[in-house]
């Protein structure tokens, strides 16, 4: 893969959403590509209206600068004109709140994930969890996007030799164990 797709981007927010759920959180999670552009962005049930927007500042964010947001405060507070002079020219808000994570595949940066909603810590962990699924992710040569596996085991298609990664879940069933 040379880019980050729609179903890596869906990959990880099924990744994130499912470590926030594992702590009983509502979040909403923004996946971007490498230019900060919106691939996927989703809120979760009983998420506040206003997360989806601050997720999409962080992820954006990260991806523009290739940092995670929360190493960015550290640049806002040593310089805050450099910061201001970087937020003119983005096409988004710049912003140093926690959660924003870039994505690397194959050594490439591809975008970046951000989750909004709970306490910042658990921000950064559940976009972290986001960012390990998709270097996890293995591909199958039919459907190149699908993640094979997931920790649950509810996906008919996880094998007992398969590696499974906690809070993922199979992008193929996640709306079918979601709604039940």
């Amino acid at each position: 893969m040379t880019g980050l797709d729609r179903a890596a981007a869906e990959a990880a927010v099924v990744a994130a959403l499912a470590a926030a759920r594992a702590d009983g959180l509502a979040v909403s999670v923004a996946v971007v590509d490498e230019r900060g552009a919106d691939l996927v962005v989703v809120r979760d049930d009983g998420a506040a209206w206003f997360t989806p927007g601050v997720a999409r500042a962080k992820a954006a964010t990260s991806a523009a600068m290739r940092a995670p947001t929360a190493a960015l405060g550290e640049l806002r507070a040593a310089y805050p004109e450099l910061a201001d002079l970087v937020d003119d020219q983005l096409p988004h808000r710049f912003t140093t709140l926690p959660g924003g994570v870039p994505l690397v595949l194959g050594g490439r940066h591809v975008g970046a994930v951000a989750v909004s909603g709970a306490h910042p810590d658990q921000d950064v962990a559940c976009a972290e969890a986001a960012a390990r699924a998709l270097a996890w992710r293995p591909r199958s040569p039919a459907h190149p996007g699908a993640i094979d596996t997931c920790c649950r085991g509810v996906c008919r298609r996880s094998s007992a030799n398969s590696t499974r990664t906690p809070g993922l879940l199979c992008i193929d069933h996640y709306s079918e164990s979601h709604h039940k």
